[in-house]
């Protein structure tokens, strides 16, 4: 039986700009999304050329801020192909409506961007702003996920959300971004690899995470055989980040394939399809 792949971390921009304007966060578009701008019917021919089989499709926050619009009609028009992520303020007051709203939308998992791409600096505070507890008393009562856009500091915070809320699967981004340039063995990176104790922890293994890992001596083929170790394949999800990372995505999932061929079938199957179908039920329809 062939592997089914899934996409959790590929993102969409509207040609549109009248009906869909943007309003990035942080007042500063993406350059990818203006350079690489990737309509919904453009990602669905890339995923059919790639072989991808279904995604869960994240926001642009740096090009729409929390405005989800554009992903919420995208899921309409293919409903069996996707499911969204959305970005969400989780400090405003009003923060459970918005969030209901957007499920109401057909999302199925929310992304908490902290910072990246178009500013250097993370807020890790707001993971543990209290004014944020009810959106993830919400979430941690629908068994749905959340993913973290921060940096590896960030990441720690991650532990108290996991044991205040553990109904909800929390996602680290793009592995939660180590500091594994000194190479083996990874000293450094002790902490995320101890995140794999709490066991609604997961990480999402990116292209962008995978390009990370070619600095200083850091490897992918001597890092990744610890984060497997510690977390198991079943707590590992393919995200491509296409098109914030260039190329085509076939070029992602050959890249993603190569770098986990170290694994066993099933290991494999996990990572590229499989856990991403236990964070987004959905997908497995």
């Amino acid at each position: 039986m062939a592997t089914k792949v899934v996409d959790i971390h590929p993102h969409i921009i509207s040609p549109d700009q009248k009906a869909y304007p943007p309003s990035p966060l942080f007042g500063k578009q993406s350059k990818w999304s203006e350079e690489r701008p990737t309509s919904v019917d453009d990602m669905v021919r890339a995923m059919d050329e790639a072989g991808v089989d279904k995604s869960a499709i994240v926001h642009a926050s740096t090009c729409y801020g929390y405005d989800c619009g554009y992903l919420a009609d995208a899921l309409k028009s293919h409903p069996h192909r996707f499911t969204g992520v959305g970005s969400i303020d989780t400090l405003a007051s009003d923060n459970v409506e918005e969030a209901q709203y957007w499920i109401d939308r057909g999302f199925t998992g929310f992304l908490i961007f902290s910072g990246g791409s178009t500013t250097d600096a993370f807020d890790t505070q707001i993971f543990a702003d209290p004014r944020s507890f009810p959106f993830w008393e919400l979430i941690d009562s629908m068994r749905m996920s959340v993913a973290l856009q921060t940096s590896f500091a960030g990441a720690q915070v991650a532990v108290m959300l996991a044991k205040r809320y553990p109904n909800a699967k929390i996602l680290l981004d793009h592995l939660g971004r180590p500091p594994a340039q000194e190479g083996p063995p990874y000293a450094a990176s002790a902490p995320l690899l101890d995140l794999a104790q709490i066991p609604n922890i997961y990480l999402k293994l990116t292209t962008y995470a995978l390009e990370q890992l070619h600095n200083g001596a850091a490897r992918p083929e001597t890092f990744l055989p610890l984060v497997v170790k510690a977390f198991t394949a079943k707590r590992i999800a393919w995200g491509s980040n296409f098109p914030a990372s260039p190329g085509h995505l076939r070029e992602h999932v050959t890249m993603v394939r190569k770098h986990i061929s170290f694994l066993g079938e099933e290991d494999q199957a996990w990572i590229l399809g499989r856990t991403a179908m236990e964070i987004y039920p959905v997908l497995k329809d």
